[in-house]
Parts: C-alpha cells; sequence; structure tokens
C-alpha cells in the first residue's frame, strides 16, 4: 500500500465516523447550530477529495498494462495532486476533528467551540459550562523566558476558563512541561507567567484530568 492509498483509507474512516456521528445528532440541533462545528463545514471538501480518488482509480482500472507504459499518470493525477495541495490543512483538520469531544455532543454549545480551537487542535474535554480543554499536535512556539533566554516550546494544549475569562497554554520544554497564562489578539497571542496560585491549580487539574481521558 503507498502512502497515498494508506491517507485515503483514513480519510475514508474519518469521513465515515463524521457521517455516522452526523447522523445521530443531525435530528436534534439546529442547522444554526451545525454550522458552527467545523467538521460539519468542511465534510464536502473530504467527500470531493474521495470523489475525485475514486474517478482516478476507476479510469487507471481501465488503462491496463500497456496504457500505464505510456503514460503514468491517469487524467486525474494531477487534479489530485493539486486538490491534495490546496486543501491539505482542511483534510488534516478532518483528521483531527473526528476525534474531537464536539463530533457527538448534543448541546447547544455555551463555550467558544470551533472559534477557539487552532487548526493543529482537537477538543479533549469540556463541560459545556466553566472548561474546556483542546489537545494540540505538531506545533512549537518560539519563547523567551523573564531572564531574555530563548527556547523553543512543544504545545501541548490550550484551556478556556469561562468563569473568569481566562485562557492559559501548556508546552514543554526539555522535557518539562509549563504553563502559561494566555492572552489571544488579533493582532497576535501573547503569553504570561501565572502568577496566581488558583489560577496554575486550576490550569493543573484540569490538564491532568483531560491527560486521564487519552487511551
Amino acid at each position: 500500500m503507498t502512502s497515498q492509498e494508506a491517507e485515503i483509507e483514513q480519510l475514508k474512516k474519518v469521513y465515515a465516523d463524521i457521517m455516522f456521528a452526523l447522523d445521530e445528532i443531525e435530528p436534534f440541533l439546529s442547522k444554526e447550530e451545525l454550522n458552527r462545528r467545523r467538521y460539519y463545514l468542511l465534510l464536502s471538501t473530504l467527500k470531493n477529495y474521495l470523489d475525485l480518488y475514486q474517478k482516478d482509480a476507476i479510469e487507471d482500472s481501465h488503462r491496463g498494462f500497456f496504457g500505464k507504459l505510456v503514460n503514468k499518470d491517469s487524467v486525474y493525477d494531477e487534479q489530485l495532486r493539486e486538490f491534495r495541495r490546496t486543501n491539505a490543512d482542511k483534510l488534516s483538520k478532518l483528521k483531527l476533528c473526528s476525534r474531537c469531544q464536539c463530533l457527538k455532543c448534543l448541546k447547544v454549545c455555551a463555550m467558544e467551540g470551533c472559534n477557539r480551537c487552532d487548526p493543529k487542535a482537537y477538543l479533549i474535554d469540556c463541560d459545556n459550562a466553566t472548561k474546556s480543554v483542546y489537545f494540540v499536535e505538531g506545533k512549537s512556539l518560539p519563547l523567551t523566558d523573564d531572564r531574555g533566554a530563548d527556547s523553543t516550546h512543544t504545545v501541548l494544549a490550550y484551556i478556556v476558563d469561562k468563569e473568569y475569562n481566562q485562557f492559559y497554554i501548556v508546552t514543554e520544554v526539555n522535557g518539562e512541561k509549563k504553563i502559561f497564562y494566555l492572552y489571544p489578539s488579533t493582532n497576535g497571542d501573547t503569553y504570561g507567567n501565572i502568577t496566581d496560585a488558583d489560577d496554575f491549580n486550576f490550569a493543573v487539574r484540569v490538564f491532568e484530568e483531560a491527560s486521564s481521558m487519552v487511551t
């Protein structure tokens, strides 16, 4: 199996998982609520990609051995490559969406849901009232400490404390986990050291609770 075939199989499962989830929740949620969920809006992109791959596979099977010797690419190969390049971020996001707590949630979202979600994150824990935790994969962040030393942190999670309108970021550097205040802004997020013991204890507790949910 080629790497492309392996990814297609993975994406077929993602598509099936999302469609099964929609079958369960659509009767209970309004169109407005569904449109707030990123996987719902991105699903057509995945379907178009899988349909294009199917057309390519059918055309490829019709060319036969000698047809492939004359021309290795089918008429759909370049379309597939271009579609993959153009929509790589959306397809990667859907892989994460298929693991998200929002996927089968029957509640009208009282938190920030997909609006707070990072392209490389998914919601791992949420009580739809006071807290939510997003796990992050494959993201690094350059930070400068109080002494002016620069280091690259691996981003592990974002935490939302709705009750106190506070945001946190959990990182790891040199094998040590760190937690900072996160100050979101359209001009670029900024970060700060946590100075309040209650804030720190809250962030540690909800991160550990979320981590215990990972199997």
